[in-house]
C-alpha cells in the first residue's frame, strides 16, 4: 500500500520540485529586475506628481525606471500605494511574494469551481507554479495576477458584487475590451457601469489628489500606451508589424484599432449569448478573446488558468489534450519561438499568426464543448443552477 501511495504521488513530488525552483527563480529575477511593476510612478503620485504628465515630457530626470510606464489606469496608483511608501528592494519582494499568494489564490477558487481531489490540485499548482508564464510574471513584477483574481469573482452569486470586483480587470486596459463588451451585452447598460466604478473611482481621485482636469487625466494613460506598448504574441492587434504596414497608415491603424475592435465585440457577443454548460467555460472564453485580440506578452497567459482547469478535467478526451497541450505550449514552450526565429532566420513577427491560430483552436474549443462530454463530468456551479440576473 505505501509503495502504491508513493508511485502515485512520486510525480506530484517531482513536480512540486519543479515549482519551488521556479518560484525561487521567480523571486530571484524580481529582486534584480521588476521593470514592470508600477513602483515608480506611484512613488511620482504620492509626491504630488502626475506620473502621466513626467513620462509624456520625456522622464527627463529618469524618475520613472526600468521600463514602468505608466501605461495603466488610475487605480492602479491606488493599488500600488502601499508598495511605493516601502524602499525599492522590499516593495520587489513583498510584491513578488504578493503574486505567489495571489497564484495559490487563484488555483484553489477556480479548481473548486468544479470540485477537483485534492490530488489533482496539486498538480495544476504545481504545473502553474513552474510555468514560465507565472515566472515572467514575478520576475518582471507584473500586475496579471491581480487580473486574473478580479477574473475569479465571475463565481460570485450577488450580481452586484460580482461586476463590480471584475471591473477591477479594466485597470489593465488591454483586457478590458472582451470583458466590458460581454458584461454590456449580458447585464446591459446598469452592469457595464456597476464594473465601471472602481475604475471611475480611481480616475476621479486621481484627478482631485492632482487638481488635474478630469478629460485631462482621462486621456493620457491612453496617450501613454500608445508610444510604449511593443509587439504582443498572438493577438490581431500586433498583425500590423506582422504584415509591416506603415505606422499611422489607413492599413496599420484598421489592424491595430479597427479590427481588433470588432473581433473583440463579436466575441463578446458570442460568449455573453453562448448556452454555457458552466461558468469556468465562459471565464475560459472570455480569457483567451482577451489574449486574441489586444496586445498581450508571455505573462498575461496566466489567464489561461481557467482554461487548464477545465481541460484538465477533461484530460480523457482527445479534444481535452489537444486543449492541455496548446495551453502548455503557451505556458512552456513560446519562450523558445525567440532561439527557433534566429535558428531558422525566420522574422519572430510570423510566429503571432501560428500562436493566434493555437489561441482561436483553444476557444473553437471551449465554444463548442461536447456537451455528452460535459455531462460525464459534475459541475456543482453549472448555468443551470445558477442566475444570471
Amino acid at each position: 500500500m505505501r509503495e502504491k501511495a508513493f508511485f502515485r504521488y512520486l510525480p506530484i513530488m517531482v513536480l512540486g520540485i519543479f515549482a519551488v525552483i521556479s518560484v525561487a527563480k521567480g523571486i530571484q529575477n524580481a529582486l534584480v529586475f521588476s521593470q514592470d511593476f508600477q513602483w515608480s510612478p506611484t512613488v511620482l503620485f504620492l509626491e504630488g506628481i502626475n506620473p502621466y504628465q513626467y513620462f509624456l515630457n520625456g522622464n527627463i530626470d529618469n524618475r520613472i525606471i526600468l521600463s514602468q510606464a505608466p501605461n495603466y489606469a488610475h487605480l492602479a496608483y491606488f493599488i500600488c500605494a502601499p508598495f511605493a511608501i516601502m524602499d525599492w528592494w522590499y516593495a520587489k519582494l513583498i510584491w513578488a511574494l504578493t503574486n505567489i499568494l495571489l497564484a495559490i489564490v487563484c488555483v484553489n477558487i477556480i479548481s473548486k469551481e468544479v470540485e477537483l481531489t485534492k490530488r489533482d490540485i496539486l498538480i495544476v499548482l504545481f504545473v502553474f507554479l513552474a510555468s514560465a508564464s507565472l515566472r515572467n510574471t514575478i520576475s518582471n513584477g507584473q500586475h496579471s495576477l491581480v487580473v486574473l483574481l478580479a477574473f475569479c469573482a465571475f463565481f460570485l452569486r450577488p450580481l452586484g458584487l460580482r461586476l463590480f470586483l471584475m471591473g477591477f480587470a479594466y485597470f489593465k486596459y488591454s483586457f478590458m475590451p472582451v470583458l466590458s463588451v460581454f458584461i454590456l451585452f449580458k447585464h446591459g447598460i446598469k452592469g457595464f457601469f456597476i464594473s465601471c466604478i472602481s475604475c471611475m473611482l480611481g480616475w476621479l481621485a486621481f484627478s482631485i489628489v492632482l487638481s488635474e482636469p478630469p478629460l485631462t487625466a482621462l486621456l493620457e494613460p491612453l496617450k501613454v500606451g500608445s508610444s510604449s506598448v511593443g509587439l504582443g504574441t498572438a493577438d490581431l492587434m500586433s498583425f500590423s508589424e506582422v504584415f509591416g504596414f506603415t505606422k499611422n497608415s489607413a492599413p496599420y491603424l484598421m489592424f491595430t484599432y479597427g479590427i481588433p475592435a470588432v473581433v473583440s465585440v463579436l466575441i463578446a457577443y458570442v460568449i455573453a449569448k453562448k448556452e454555457t454548460v458552466c461558468r469556468l467555460q465562459t471565464l475560459s472564453l472570455l480569457c483567451i478573446g482577451s489574449l486574441m485580440t489586444v496586445k498581450h506578452l508571455p505573462y498575461d497567459f496566466v489567464v489561461l488558468l481557467p482554461a487548464f482547469v477545465l481541460a484538465y478535467q477533461n484530460k480523457k478526451t482527445l479534444q481535452g489534450k489537444i486543449a492541455l497541450g496548446l495551453i502548455l505550449f503557451f505556458w512552456f514552450g513560446i519562450k523558445y519561438e525567440f532561439q527557433l526565429s534566429e535558428l531558422i532566420n525566420v522574422k519572430i513577427e510570423y510566429f503571432i499568426g501560428l500562436n493566434f491560430c493555437g489561441l482561436l483552436m483553444l476557444f473553437i474549443y471551449f465554444l463548442k464543448q461536447a456537451s455528452s462530454v460535459q455531462k460525464a463530468i459534475k459541475y456543482p456551479n453549472s448555468e443551470t443552477h445558477y442566475s444570471t440576473s
